[in-house]
């Protein structure tokens, strides 16, 4: 598997099997909005856009994760910077727990965050792909930085500093969501497994996604 993402041209500034052990302790996924999910770019209603393939990715790394951990839930969210009604809209459809908008400082809504839900740092997946980015990025377990070919000196001072464990090849606008909730599953060693119940909508399948359907999301403004 390492392969398959290095020849798309993904990069791993962490060796691929301290990846692995990484992520054994890892309990949430969260995700920056702009510039992850979609290329960053907005109107002057601050609306952006988001893919069905990267919603698509994060369920499966959500139904990935249930059967890995005893059909126990992660916590999944999104923390943005800004106050986009697309992200709420999608974090809601997609019934993530919860979506933070105008977190300037987004270390202050981390801890917010792990006091909430009883997690540590450390216990943190977390993609991202800027500068506002890097107070969660130094502290949780686990960081994916998105691609932008725009940022070259950014992205020296995030591997300079050991702030990143993977590159993405594809950007924003170009689904690295799906790259990285891909490489996830593949590396929980079930994402056919996965795939393969949600094509049959299985009775397994079934029960993870009633249960996802009842997780209400909460909207922290700042």
């Amino acid at each position: 598997m390492e392969t398959i993402f290095n020849s798309l041209g993904g990069e791993f500034t962490t060796p691929f099997d301290v990846i692995e052990k990484k992520l054994v302790s890892i309990k949430a996924f969260i995700f920056d909005w702009d510039g992850v999910f979609h290329s960053g770019t907005k109107n002057e209603k601050s609306e952006s856009t988001f893919s069905e393939i990267d919603a698509m990715g994060s369920n499966i790394l959500r139904f990935s994760y249930w059967l890995n951990n005893n059909k126990q839930m992660p916590v999944v969210g999104v923390i943005s910077g800004g106050n986009n009604p697309t992200a709420i809209h999608f974090a809601q459809r997609q019934h993530y727990d919860f979506i933070t908008t105008k977190a300037i400082n987004k270390n202050q809504a981390i801890k917010h965050i792990c006091e909430k839900y009883y997690i540590k740092p450390s216990e943190i997946a977390f993609a991202f792909d800027d500068i506002l980015d890097i107070s969660i990025a130094k502290i949780c377990g686990l960081r994916f930085l998105v691609a932008n070919n725009s940022t070259p000196l950014f992205k020296n001072y995030v591997i300079d500093n050991q702030l990143c464990d993977y590159i993405t090849a594809n950007t924003g606008g170009k689904n690295a969501v799906r790259e990285i909730t891909e490489l996830i599953a593949g590396l929980n060693n079930n994402f056919n497994q996965a795939v393969t119940h949600r094509i049959d909508f299985s009775e397994t399948y079934k029960q993870y996604w009633t249960e996802r359907g009842n997780i209400k999301t909460e909207i922290i403004k700042n």
